[in-house]
């Protein structure tokens, strides 16, 4: 019975590895690109940035809910593509991609979905890109948590994709000289 139940054990260690090695995992992760302190009424931007992907392996979809807190701050732009790349799931400029957001009080839901065939997006999408800028509209001093919740990704042949996020904090405060400060902790 022993013999059996390790058996039995190794078996289900051996499909449970396989499947983390067959698995996925991306990274997204909200960094600050915009310079200097903003003043309340101004607008701090931050890069949702995709990595982590593979010669074999492309982002063709996405449904992600970017949250923080709306006392603090509020979404003023949402801009999609890499500045320098372009379009990562329309690598070929095609207009093969359909991306939107919807925003409501502290929620901003961003999607997107590539039409480009699989064998193009692995060819052509970089390892590693911006997916969204996001442009906040500071609304008054406090802290705000940064967090990305992923609803689904996948990839070109409509296999689901794991991702591992990064929260980011940012405290609006003023600075010695009276300005906005914006401090980012990861």
């Amino acid at each position: 019975m022993k013999k059996i139940a390790g058996c039995v054990f190794l078996c289900l260690c051996a499909v449970c590895f396989h499947t983390l090695a067959q698995a996925s995992l991306i990274t997204l992760a909200l960094e600050p690109s915009s310079v200097g302190a903003p003043p309340v009424g101004g607008v701090v931007t931050f890069e949702l940035r995709a990595s982590g992907l593979a010669d074999d392996l492309s982002l063709s979809v996405f449904d992600l809910n970017i949250t923080y807190d709306p006392s603090v701050l509020s979404i003023a732009s949402v801009i999609f593509g890499d500045p320098d790349l372009g379009d990562q799931l329309d690598p070929d400029n095609l207009a093969d991609s359909i991306t939107s957001y919807i925003s409501s009080n502290g929620v901003v839901n961003l999607y997107g979905l590539s039409m480009c065939s699989a064998a193009n997006l692995e060819n052509s999408q970089e390892d590693s890109f911006i997916l969204a800028t996001l442009g906040f509209t500071v609304v008054a001093l406090g802290y705000t948590d940064l967090d990305i919740a992923v609803n689904a990704l996948g990839d070109s042949e409509a296999n689901s994709l794991s991702g591992y996020t990064k929260t980011v904090g940012a405290v609006v405060g003023p600075a010695v000289s009276g300005i906005i400060t914006i401090l980012l902790e990861e």
